[in-house]
């Protein structure tokens, strides 16, 4: 007898081939999703435990506009509980099998052999999209620089709850994805900003943050837009997600114009500035020389709560102590208490996959080892607070409130659709 259209044996025949024609077979067919859902979700798990790379890749390409189309027909709420607890069920599944282009290059799925992002890598977005519903230009509890959702919002509670970081930081490249599509930008250059600071690692949303960084050219602004996009690349790993390659292109991009400007200007070793260079050694004994415009801060003697970091620090003189509180004042400048808490969790290659803290938190800890050197170096790269734009504004960062002390954004009048008033 033969098979119904997007049947069984026709879908795990499909896989079998690593034939594109899976997905539409599985979106026309006639019977419900949930039914659809269930014979895809048998076959995957399947697969993934024959480690047949290539074949869940195929199964994955149709089942992830499967699960959103099903997610769609749900209530805001409902979709969000739903997809959440999908998450919990299909996240370490995934993570046990890589993209088919890494585990055998010669046996590879429709998307892999059009040289497109491999399903296994766009699970996490996918997962966003079902739990996290933009809305329009009202307050948008998901995420928000300032008001009364800055402390208390949905994408802190689910890092609390030990949601899958990269499902939460996918659901804020949706935030902003969603404020520049109803012409936004500003808001969703401010939201991607204030994102990374607490703790964001998602490459389109370092990628909108570090070009409202170097938005002015200058120099020390293309520099720590290099040192983020460094950090962050670091996580990468074998991922096949184009964002990846676009916050790669933007890196190069900023060291391009940081090269050019270093070719046109010399450093002034007396003030330190930067000053054009001569086209000849001419005399300077008597030259002018003026002071820089703006004002670059130096890093701030700001006291940082080391949440569950602290419990691990011995009492006040103890090398640790000391080495914890030097660490926190170059990531202050960077990241605000959130993403210093997440900083000193993230596993690290240089580290040989341990987190900074495991490395602190060791009985034989020395500050003068080499992994505590290494530890310094990856903190440096990102020291020291950004510097102030002038007043008439580059387009980086929302202008001071002129009424306050200048150090938050000042809140549209008109509304930013991601920000409520507190």
């Amino acid at each position: 007898m033969p098979q119904p259209p997007g049947g069984e044996g026709q879908i795990g025949t499909c896989a079998d081939l690593r034939c594109g024609h899976i997905i539409d077979a599985v979106l026309e067919s006639p019977a419900p999703s949930t039914v659809r859902l269930e014979v895809l979700e048998r076959l995957l798990a399947d697969r993934i435990a024959r480690a047949d790379a290539a074949g869940a890749a195929t199964l994955t390409a149709a089942l992830l506009p499967l699960l959103h189309q099903h997610h769609a027909a749900m209530s805001s709420r409902n979709a969000r509980g739903a997809a959440l607890r999908w998450v919990a069920r299909w996240g370490p599944l995934f993570d046990s099998v890589t993209s088919c282009i890494v585990a055998n290059d010669r046996d590879l799925c429709p998307a892999c052999r059009d040289a497109e992002p491999c399903p296994i890598d766009l699970w996490h977005d996918t997962a966003a999209r079902c739990a996290y519903r933009p809305h329009g230009r009202t307050s948008d509890a998901f995420f928000a620089a300032n008001g009364t959702h800055a402390n208390n919002n949905t994408y802190l509670r689910w890092i609390a709850d030990g949601i899958d970081h990269r499902v939460a930081d996918a659901g804020l490249w949706v935030m902003c994805e969603h404020l520049q599509a109803i012409g936004q930008s500003k808001s969703a250059s401010m939201i991607a900003f204030h994102a990374v600071r607490a703790g964001c690692r998602h490459p389109a949303v370092v990628a909108l943050c570090a070009d409202g960084i170097a938005a002015s050219s200058k120099l020390p602004r293309l520099r720590q837009a290099i040192a983020l996009c460094d950090d962050v690349l670091t996580d990468r790993h074998d991922s096949t997600l184009d964002h990846w390659d676009r916050l790669a292109h933007r890196r190069d991009s900023f060291a391009g114009r940081a090269e050019r400007l270093t070719d046109r200007f010399d450093v002034d070793p007396e003030t330190g500035d930067l000053v054009p260079r001569r086209r000849h050694e001419a005399s300077r004994e008597n030259a002018r020389r003026r002071t820089g415009r703006f004002v670059v801060a130096g890093p701030a003697a700001v006291e940082v709560p080391l949440g569950e970091a602290a419990a691990h620090i011995a009492v006040e003189g103890d090398v640790r102590a000391a080495f914890v509180e030097a660490i926190n004042g170059s990531l202050v400048g960077s990241y605000n208490r959130w993403g210093i808490e997440r900083w000193w969790h993230q596993h690290r290659h240089v580290l040989d996959g341990l987190t900074p803290i495991d490395i602190v938190t060791d009985d034989d800890f020395n500050p003068s080892s080499v992994p505590a050197n290494l530890i310094r170096s990856l903190a440096d790269h990102l020291t020291g607070p950004m510097p102030e734009d002038d007043r008439r504004g580059t387009g980086s960062e929302p202008e001071d409130d002129r009424r306050g002390t200048g150090s938050e954004p000042e809140d549209d009048r008109r509304g930013t659709g991601s920000e409520s008033d507190a």
